[in-house]
């Protein structure tokens, strides 16, 4: 007679022990910054009624009719030809028709520095940067950012 072992109780365990180190994870440069020259779509939807609130609920996108596919991709800042505009950006997100937002990625977190639209030569250029992250950042990370626009 052969006798089974059971791992479902040891793999529950291993689940349980693992849980409270991915409920909380801290968000870093390595983390968020995007891969350049690769696109990516875009998917935009029309307003939908939020479901029920409370805590433990799954909710189900999958049937959220889609209104407009785009696409978009990043791209490094140095190659754009108004990037001497926006000091201390790194990373440009291509908007399609030569409209391009410029962002600062660094390990203090990710600045946006404006736009810029290559056929119309004009650039909307933030004075004062907004910051859009902090890093690390962490649940209940907070931050005041004082940002000057154009």
């Amino acid at each position: 007679m052969q006798m089974k072992t059971p791992y479902t109780p040891l793999l529950q365990l291993v689940a349980l022990l693992y849980a409270p180190f991915s409920v909380a994870q801290t968000l870093n440069l390595t983390d968020l910054t995007p891969p350049l020259n690769v696109p990516f779509e875009v998917y935009s939807f029309g307003y939908q009624p939020p479901g029920p609130g409370g805590t433990g609920l799954t909710w189900d996108f999958s049937t959220l009719p889609d209104t407009s596919i785009s696409s978009t991709s990043f791209l490094d800042a140095a190659g754009i030809a108004q990037s001497s505009f926006f000091a201390g950006a790194n990373v440009v997100e291509d908007l399609g028709y030569n409209f391009y937002d410029f962002y600062g990625y660094s390990a203090e977190g990710i600045n946006y520095h404006g736009l810029a639209a290559l056929d119309l030569n004009s650039q909307m250029v933030y004075q004062n940067p907004q910051r859009t992250m902090v890093f690390p950042c962490s649940y209940n990370t907070s931050w005041q950012d004082d940002f000057g626009g154009p």
